[in-house]
């Protein structure tokens, strides 16, 4: 089972806005479908950037400065993710995490290019919550009632290599940020990561799990059987 697609360092509808930022934020996005058939999924990329961001900002923010979410809402429609996409460029937020849907994150990227924003698309079918570099803040989502699947730590990883890269760089600017992503490995909730030079995720990750009789399942340690 593929388990890790953190892909689309690219250039790359209503907002749910979470308040005015000041003038000593950084704002960011993260962008999907927060509603309609696929809302479950929106759910987790909320999740994992909400808890990101706000771990980020306990450890002192990016480059003295904290970090402001902005939520985009594209319900899987490519129109409403251009609509998405056009907002976030126009308020010249630097960095978005998104879309779930290739059909959203595709229309999206074009105005994202044209905006200089930079886009990282996470994307999974169940992450390795099990990892030592994961555990921290797995137990954080499980204090919180909050089950860490799906997208949730791709998209916490994705706002860690994204920050990282800003303060190696000393800039915001995507073009930077996105070359300094592509010339370095990265320490994330998932392990390290890296690219290669067209943006490509270089690590492929496979996650086996055993189902049981009563619906449940869990993964299975590497090396072992089933």
């Amino acid at each position: 089972m593929k388990t890790m697609w953190l892909a689309g360092v690219a250039l790359g509808a209503s907002l749910a806005l979470t308040g005015a930022a000041s003038a000593q934020d950084i704002t960011i996005g993260v962008a999907g479908p927060m509603t309609g058939q696929y809302a479950s999924f929106g759910t987790q990329l909320k999740n994992g950037a909400e808890a990101a961001v706000a771990d980020i900002n306990a450890a002192g923010g990016v480059m003295g400065k904290k970090l402001k979410l902005e939520i985009g809402d594209d319900a899987c429609d490519p129109k409403q993710a251009r609509a998405v996409g056009e907002k976030f460029a126009s308020m010249k937020v630097p960095f978005v995490a998104g879309h779930y849907c290739s059909s959203s994150s595709i229309p999206a990227s074009e105005a994202y290019q044209d905006g200089n924003v930079l886009q990282i698309t996470p994307a999974s079918t169940n992450p390795p919550r099990k990892r030592p570099t994961a555990a921290a803040v797995v137990k954080k989502f499980k204090d919180k009632n909050v089950d860490p699947e799906g997208y949730t730590l791709y998209t916490y990883a994705a706002m860690q290599i994204w920050s990282q890269a800003v303060a190696k760089a000393k800039t915001t600017d995507a073009k930077k940020v996105a070359e300094t992503i592509k010339g370095g490995k990265w320490d994330t909730v998932l392990g390290p990561i890296s690219y290669d030079k067209k943006g490509d995720i270089t690590t492929v990750d496979y996650v086996f799990y055993k189902w049981s009789k009563d619906g449940k399942y869990d993964e299975i340690p590497a090396g072992k059987g089933s």
